[in-house]
C-alpha cells in the first residue's frame, strides 16, 4: 500500500536524478541546471518588474523634459492642402506659426487633407520654434514600462531554458559516446561466444 508521502518523494528523487552510488557527474550536471533553470523561473518575474520600474523612472523623466520644452502652438496654413489620395489621413502643407520667442517662423504642418489656406492646425513647437513631436503622455510611459518588463522577463525565461536544454544535450551527446566506447570494448568479447 502507498503512503501519502510518496508523490512528493517521488517528485523529489525526479528532480534531483536520485541519489546513490550510481549517481554519475553528468547526473549532478544535469542536477545543477536544473537548479539554475528553476532559479530563472522564479527570478523572472522579480527582474520583469525591476526592469518595469528602472524604465518607467527614466521615461518618465523624458516625459517631464518633454512636457518643460514644447508647447503647442497654432499655425495657420499659407496654402490650399492636397487631395493627398483616398487613403491619406494628413498631408504636407506649408504654413506660418509663432515661436515661443514671439518670432515668426514657417514650414511644412500636417493637414488634413483639402484644408484651405487660412485654416489652421496645432502643431507641437521646441523652445527655438522648431516642429517637433508632442510630449509622451502618461499611458505611453506606462505603456513603454510594461513593454521592457515583459520583454526582460520572458528573455530571463527564454534565457534559462535554452541553456539548460543546451547543456541536457551536451550530457546526453557524452552518455552516448560513453555508451559505444563501452560497447566497443565488450562487443568483441561478446560476439565471439556465439560463434
Amino acid at each position: 500500500m502507498a503512503s501519502r508521502g510518496e508523490p512528493g518523494r517521488t517528485l523529489r528523487r525526479r528532480f534531483t536524478l536520485g541519489s546513490g552510488p550510481l549517481k554519475r557527474a553528468s547526473d549532478r550536471a544535469e542536477f545543477a541546471s536544473r537548479v539554475v533553470l528553476a532559479l530563472a523561473l522564479l527570478l523572472a518575474v522579480p527582474l520583469g518588474l525591476l526592469a518595469g520600474a528602472m524604465a518607467s523612472t527614466a521615461v518618465t523623466a523624458v516625459e517631464q523634459q518633454q512636457a518643460a520644452t514644447r508647447t503647442m502652438e497654432t499655425a495657420t496654413l499659407l496654402a490650399d492642402a492636397g487631395n493627398g489620395g483616398s487613403d491619406a489621413v494628413t498631408v504636407p502643407t506649408s504654413a506660418r506659426w509663432t515661436a515661443p520667442d514671439g518670432g515668426a517662423r514657417t514650414g511644412d504642418v500636417e493637414a488634413r487633407p483639402g484644408a484651405r489656406a487660412g485654416s489652421t492646425v496645432d502643431i507641437w513647437v521646441d523652445a527655438d520654434g522648431r516642429r517637433t513631436e508632442r510630449p509622451l503622455t502618461d499611458g505611453e510611459v506606462v505603456g513603454q514600462a510594461v513593454v521592457i518588463g515583459v520583454l526582460v522577463g520572458l528573455g530571463v525565461v527564454i534565457a534559462g531554458m535554452t541553456s539548460h536544454l543546451v547543456v541536457v544535450w551536451l550530457l546526453e551527446r557524452g552518455r552516448v559516446r560513453g555508451w559505444e566506447k563501452g560497447w566497443a570494448s565488450v562487443e568483441p568479447l561478446w560476439v565471439s561466444r556465439f560463434r
